[in-house]
């Protein structure tokens, strides 16, 4: 009969994932990894709210913006519980949580890698913007037709 610590030491030691774990790190290691998922949620919100409105023309930014982020959040956000528990019981693996994150990331990398960039660019649909005076005043008079009464 092996001893119970024994093993349970072999297996946190082979296991990379369990490393805090086997240093016995308790609850800072959970905080750091908190920390570092928190780090990562931000730099994802600080750029989305720039890059997201870039998409789209002027004309129709806010509104397509607005059923894109919601259509994808309810379709994928709420089925997402239903897709992964029907995936468990057909593979019996507990990883599908693990593979369907996976998946939603690759899918997250491809769209970052198919956007095109908009920096020092004025964006599509945006009225042209002028450095002087004079510059403004010979944009409006090409623009605004001469009234006629």
């Amino acid at each position: 009969m092996t001893d119970e610590r024994a093993v349970r030491r072999a297996v946190k030691a082979a296991s990379p994932g369990n490393a805090m774990e086997w240093f016995d790190f308790g609850i800072y290691a959970y905080l750091a990894g908190m920390l570092l998922l928190g780090l990562s949620l931000v730099c994802l919100l600080g750029t989305m709210s720039a890059a997201l409105p870039a998409m789209f023309p002027t004309a129709v930014r806010y509104g397509s913006l607005s059923v894109g982020c919601n259509l994808s959040a309810s379709l994928f956000g709420g089925t997402t519980p239903l897709v992964i528990t029907a995936l468990i019981s057909v593979t019996g693996s507990d990883m599908m949580p693990a593979y369907y994150s996976m998946a939603a990331a690759l899918v997250g990398v491809i769209a970052v890698a198919c956007m095109k960039e908009t920096a020092q660019r004025p964006l599509e649909g945006s009225p042209p913007s002028v450095q002087t005076p004079e510059e403004a005043a010979e944009l409006v008079e090409s623009q605004a037709p001469t009234p006629k009464f």
